[in-house]
């Protein structure tokens, strides 16, 4: 019976510290940090606030406009998953994603608010735009060696996770820019002159 032998500390330091020669990773860590925090943030916390505060929508119509990112990132998962082998690429499938995916967001931040129909279509162009997830991992996974694959696409995961803590984290000091009016509804728009003191 084979003997599985186990990494001293010193080993597995030195182990994460390989994974992290290559110079690919440290860009590649600053995207899995802003791709799937991104959605999360949206979908996650602000989403739901944001349908009720500025288009007075109850719990169960803002549970199934969220249901629609949702279910486009399946969808769209699926679809960029065989991007990097039809175009050659991992990087122009991860760099098209990205881009959208702040485009989206940037249309959202200057109009403010949307039709009902242009906010399904909103919904459903963010879910699978910021899907390219697999094309990520993929790419991750071309810069090791065998026997480095699962230390590597762990780092790149802390990222993914460390991502949506940081991006949740960072928001709750952006929120106190927003006036809040006397039924805990938020504004659209942000003003320095309500920022409480600290």
């Amino acid at each position: 019976m084979r003997q599985i032998r186990h990494e001293a500390l010193r080993e597995s330091w030195s182990g994460i510290v390989a994974v992290l020669r290559p110079p690919s990773v440290g860009r590649l860590f600053v995207m899995n940090l802003v791709m799937y925090s991104t959605f999360g943030l949206i979908v996650g916390l602000w989403a739901g606030p944001y349908l009720t505060h500025i288009y007075g929508y109850s719990l169960e119509a803002r549970g199934s406009f969220l249901l629609i990112p949702v279910l486009a990132q399946i969808v769209g998962s699926m679809v960029w998953g065989p991007m990097d082998w039809l175009t050659g690429s991992h990087k122009l499938p991860v760099l098209v994603g990205a881009g959208a995916t702040a485009a989206a967001l940037g249309y959202l931040a200057l109009v403010g608010t949307l039709t009902p129909f242009m906010l399904v279509v909103w919904f459903v162009f963010f879910g699978v735009v910021s899907a390219f997830g697999p094309v990520l991992i993929a790419h991750g996974r071309a810069l090791f060696s065998l026997h480095q694959v699962g230390r590597g696409l762990t780092v790149l995961n802390m990222g993914s996770m460390g991502g949506v803590f940081l991006s949740q984290a960072v928001s709750g000091f952006v929120i106190v820019w927003f006036p809040v009016a006397a039924d805990g509804a938020y504004s659209l728009e942000s003003s320095p002159d309500h920022i409480p003191p600290r």
